[in-house]
This record gives structure tokens, C-alpha cells and sequence, in this order.
């Protein structure tokens, strides 16, 4: 997808040439009888044209919310300095309210050996959750090392 200073670009290289074609055809337009409904018609296909391109723009960046609503789980960390009193808070805005999901954590695939070691000597399991934030408690041994974790979110209804 185009970046805004790519779709600022292609919009000003595009009015120069649309201001060339239209002064080129205003010249034609007196010199040749009976042309200006063709011209006409040609406008009103790159006007539809620019419509449509944005709506197209308007329903990607619509999919590309509902993909990101709908992916179900979040990437994250367990700091190891982030433990006060054996509990640590999670914040990210794919978590949803408790009462329209449930989930659950997991080291993350490419968490090391000493990674996953830390994560099940610590026993954590889940304090609470609210939408956007959830917080995790340890039964074991605080990790002294970050841990990546995956937080699976299973959408209710």
C-alpha cells in the first residue's frame, strides 16, 4: 500500500497531467466541430474512475481493521522486572472485556528453552482482565528472564 508521501506524489503528478489534457483539449475542443461531447464523456470516466479508487482506498483500510479485529491472539512479554507483588499487567487493545471472550497464555513459539523453563516454574495463571488489559499473577518461582508469551483471545457470540 502506497505511503501518504506516495499518494502525495501520484495526486500532484496526476493534476499536472490532467491540467496538461485539459489545456490540450480545450485547443481541440475549438478547433474540431462537434468533439467537446467525446471530451465530455471522457471527463466524466476519469472523474467515475477517481470515485471508485476511493472507495476502493475506504473498503482496504475497512478490511484491514476487521483482519485486526478478528486475529485471534496478541504477541507480548513478561518483563522480568515488571513483577510487583508476583503480578504483572498486560496492556493491548485486542483484548477484549472478560465477558466477551476468554483466553489463554502461552511462551510464544520462538521463546527459548530457558524461556519456556521460566515461564512453567512461575505458574502463572490469570488476576484479572478488562478490555484493553489484562493481569497475571505467578504461584512459582518470579522469572528472572523476560518471556515472550501469546495471548490467545477467544472471542464469545
Amino acid at each position: 500500500m502506497p505511503s501518504f508521501l506516495d499518494k502525495v506524489g501520484l495526486q500532484a503528478f496526476w493534476t499536472r497531467i490532467k491540467n496538461r489534457y485539459d489545456s490540450r483539449v480545450l485547443a481541440l475542443e475549438t478547433s474540431i466541430p462537434g468533439i467537446s461531447s467525446e471530451v465530455a464523456a471522457n471527463k466524466n470516466a476519469i472523474t467515475q474512475l477517481q470515485t471508485t479508487d476511493a472507495n476502493h482506498e475506504s473498503d482496504i483500510a475497512a478490511l484491514e481493521v476487521l483482519v485486526e479485529r478478528l486475529t485471534p491472539y496478541t504477541i507480548s512479554t513478561l518483563l522480568s522486572t515488571n513483577w510487583p507483588d508476583g503480578e504483572q499487567t498486560i496492556n493491548d487493545a485486542k483484548i477484549p472485556a472478560p465477558d466477551a471472550s476468554s483466553g489463554s497464555l502461552a511462551p510464544d513459539i520462538l521463546a527459548s528453552k530457558a524461556e519456556k523453563e521460566a515461564f512453567y516454574k512461575a505458574g502463572i495463571y490469570l488476576v484479572s482482565q478488562a478490555a484493553g488489559t489484562v493481569t497475571y499473577g505467578c504461584f512459582g518461582d518470579i522469572p528472572t528472564i523476560s518471556i515472550p508469551v501469546v495471548i490467545e483471545v477467544r472471542r464469545h457470540g
